[in-house]
């Protein structure tokens, strides 16, 4: 009937524009309201600890300082302070990191050098 020629025709009528629209959206635009990464390095030691270091401005107060951890990564950031310094990066490939709901990373924050200590999972302590 008349309704199935409906349906067919539908698909048709997508206008192309909206595959220009993606590729736009998916290329970084440095925008003005993106926050900054900090400089950043990430090691694993032989005793079973992984060791964040990130470079913050030496005037960032400890206050503002955000940290976050989670199964796949960390996130460090300083909320509106400094223009927003935002960092998610994941763990290094092959580490798992010990994480217990409600205890606090091991942070040091030393003229703007912020060092975050985590424990690999299965090290012995």
């Amino acid at each position: 009937g008349p309704k199935g020629s409906i349906a067919k025709s539908a698909p048709s009528k997508t206008p192309p524009s909206t595959k220009t629209s993606n590729s736009n959206s998916a290329a970084p635009s440095p925008a003005a309201g993106a926050p900054r990464v900090p400089v950043h390095s990430i090691k694993v030691s032989k005793k079973g600890l992984v060791w964040i270091h990130v470079t913050l401005p030496k005037s960032v107060p400890p206050s503002v300082i955000r940290l976050d951890a989670k199964p796949h990564g960390f996130h460090v950031d300083t909320g509106k302070w400094g223009g927003g310094y935002s960092l998610d990066a994941p763990w290094p490939e092959g580490v798992k990191v010990h994480l217990v709901e409600g205890e606090e990373a091991e942070a040091q924050l030393n003229g703007g050098q912020l060092k975050v200590c985590f424990r690999v999972e299965g090290a012995e302590p």
